[in-house]
């Protein structure tokens, strides 16, 4: 099972502090993001997933075993995560994709069984 996470509206809040152009207030939130991101890949190797990528505001984990991923906070400060879950990386993307479109901190399965390439 792979599990794609990626911060919600972390892009929009660089954005406008950058239009803002307060150089330490971009520091601030660049440090909180990383210690959400940080905390999130910590929790994952706790319950025994490999962490194949951790970079920015996203994460792509591995778990070779069935775990309950809803034990696994979405938020950490300010930030929270969207997730989505499938058995290829190509799955959790897709997932991912359509967990972001439902909201901020929000999670779908998906699965490419039934449809055709």
């Amino acid at each position: 099972m792979f599990l794609a996470y990626d911060g919600d509206k972390v892009g929009r809040k660089l954005e406008n502090l950058l239009i803002e152009n307060d150089e330490q207030l971009i520091e601030v939130f660049a440090k909180e993001v990383l210690k959400a991101l940080c905390k999130l890949e910590n929790s994952l190797l706790n319950e025994g997933c490999k962490v194949i990528f951790a970079s920015g505001d996203s994460v792509l984990a591995k778990s070779n075993t069935q775990f309950d991923f809803e034990k696994i906070d979405r938020q950490y400060g300010g930030i929270t995560f969207s997730l989505g879950v499938g058995e290829t990386p190509l799955e959790a993307m897709l997932a991912l994709k359509k967990a972001k479109s439902n909201g901020s901190g929000e999670y779908c399965q998906f699965s490419l069984q039934g449809y055709e390439l």
